[in-house]
């Protein structure tokens, strides 16, 4: 996005070729290149969105929230309404009243971990299971995540855990990694696995308020 001098929001591609001048509007070149700027900028403002409550978790100066098990499966069920075209079902064996220590930012990995699922799915309509159920020693809420996507590469959750990403072992996205830091971060613990007999199962292991 570009601020004019007038005040009005154009997008980088506008802009460029208002640059680039009348008689190149045609180019297919530079309207290529401004679209891929155009791509990138949403890319870091979306990135941007989804890793502030992560830094402030970081910093500090994230407040923790208990919230009971309820509002965790509604965070599910917002996911469900901003992908209609995927089958997402819950299973819920926790009370719906025990509280979940730091229960905004487990929210947050959970929907990074449906959104997940879904989006890097290769069937036509993507199918997501999630489990909640409650451990009592330690008070811990376990939340499965299966798909029947392709799977992730065991290579590229090993790198997210390991903290370092190297130039020949570069993970394909960020969301394994605000999944990864933010359980991280409120004490708890993030698994994968096969799912059989196709796609990924990810645990999330967070605290119960004692």
């Amino acid at each position: 996005m570009v601020v004019q001098s007038d005040g009005r929001i154009v997008s980088v591609n506008d802009a460029a070729l208002v640059m680039l001048g009348a008689n190149e509007k045609e180019d297919v070149q530079y309207r290529s290149m401004a679209d891929r700027i155009d791509s990138a900028a949403a890319d870091l403002a979306s990135i941007s969105d989804r890793t502030r409550p992560i830094f402030e978790l970081f910093r500090g100066v994230y407040e923790p929230q208990p919230w009971p098990v309820d509002g965790i499966v509604d965070a599910v069920a917002a996911t469900r309404e901003a992908y209609p075209g995927a089958e997402i079902v819950v299973d819920c064996q926790a009370p719906r009243d025990v509280p979940v220590a730091s229960g905004r930012a487990v929210s947050i990995a959970l929907t990074e971990a449906v959104e997940n699922a879904i989006v890097h799915n290769d069937r036509e309509t993507p199918t997501v299971e999630v489990g909640i159920r409650a451990v009592p020693d330690p008070p811990r809420l376990h939340i499965d995540i299966a798909d029947d996507g392709p799977g992730v590469p065991t290579d590229e959750w090993e790198i997210v855990q390991s903290g370092v990403e190297r130039p020949l072992s570069h993970t394909t996205g960020i969301g394994l990694w605000l999944i990864n830091w933010t359980v991280t971060a409120v004490g708890g613990k993030a698994t994968m696995a096969a799912n059989e007999p196709r796609g990924t199962v990810v645990r999330l292991e967070v605290p119960l308020e004692e």
